[in-house]
């Protein structure tokens, strides 16, 4: 019980928890994201086409 009183009161612990945290946050942010590109071909306004490019990282979809 001392053990787990002392484990919660080090600083070095709880760096390691915030450590965690924050790389599982940086992760499921980036894998969960969409990244979109407008890409615009042509020279006047009525011949412009203009594709939008959507990928997402979310395995959810597939």
């Amino acid at each position: 019980m001392e053990k787990l009183k002392n484990l919660l009161k080090s600083k070095k612990f709880w760096t390691l928890v915030a450590a965690i945290v924050a790389a599982l946050t940086a992760f499921f942010t980036t894998s969960c994201s969409v990244s979109a590109k407008v890409q615009r071909h042509g020279v006047h306004i009525d011949t412009v086409r203009v594709d939008h490019i959507v990928k997402s990282r979310n395995i959810s979809e597939i």
